[in-house]
């Protein structure tokens, strides 16, 4: 009988992992809406899931629910401010919503946890770019062609 109940109705027996599986499935699909759904089941059951969290506020930013998403982040942030990845997605947030500055500082506190952040180095050349401070952006972008050549060549005349 119990067998049956779970074959009819699994989500009964999802542990906040299935549930956080189910969103990156969701995600990697491009199904942001349903994504959301599952990292807020985990957020229900356990409100202090980084992963959930975080992985949250990247769903969020693909709808550009931008505001919505550096709250998740925020949230990320301050459940685990040793993860380098709660305040690189809060950076790319602040950077969507222009307020560089802030994204700045961001994106410096993900490198100051992990130095060699491709992503990071070259989104504060972004960021230098967007406010016309070439110089610093030529730096950044400097670093993230020694750290990763392949994936910079792609990205620098995209809009990434």
């Amino acid at each position: 009988q119990l067998e049956s109940l779970k074959l009819g109705n699994p989500q009964l027996f999802f542990t906040t992992d299935d549930y956080l599986k189910q969103g990156d499935a969701f995600f990697f699909e491009g199904n942001y809406k349903e994504a959301i759904k599952s990292y807020d089941e985990v957020i229900k059951r356990q409100d202090n899931s980084f992963s959930a969290w975080a992985s949250r506020g990247w769903a969020l930013r693909r709808i550009d629910k931008f505001k919505e998403a550096l709250k998740s982040y925020e949230k990320a942030v301050d459940i685990n401010p040793d993860n380098h990845i709660g305040w690189y997605g809060r950076g790319n947030v602040l950077r969507e919503l222009e307020q560089y500055d802030e994204a700045i500082n961001a994106y410096n506190k993900s490198l100051e946890i992990k130095p060699d952040f491709f992503w990071s180095w070259f989104r504060l050349g972004r960021c230098y770019l967007l406010t016309q401070n070439e110089e610093k952006a030529l730096k950044y972008f400097r670093k993230a062609k020694e750290l990763d050549l392949e994936i910079f060549e792609k990205l620098v005349n995209s809009k990434e």
